[in-house]
């Protein structure tokens, strides 16, 4: 997990592994979120992707996930 500290702000970014666990669902679903550009990765360099997981779920949330963890 990757992290961003600041002296008001921390921020950590998960894989889409990390993601999937974390709202339990598959893998499969977190990039199909992303497909469908429900979700965006917040560092997409190369091949590395991260995401902020409140980001997601408000994201989510807002796609109409009200049964989100």
């Amino acid at each position: 997990m990757s992290e961003i500290n600041s002296s008001t702000t921390s921020i950590k970014f998960v894989t889409i592994d990390e993601l999937a666990s974390i709202f339990g669902v598959s893998r499969s679903t977190v990039k199909n979120w992303r497909a469908r550009r429900i979700i965006k990765p917040c560092i997409a360099i190369g091949g590395v992707v991260r995401f902020d997981p409140s980001e997601c779920k408000r994201k989510l949330a807002d796609f109409g996930g009200s049964s989100l963890k």
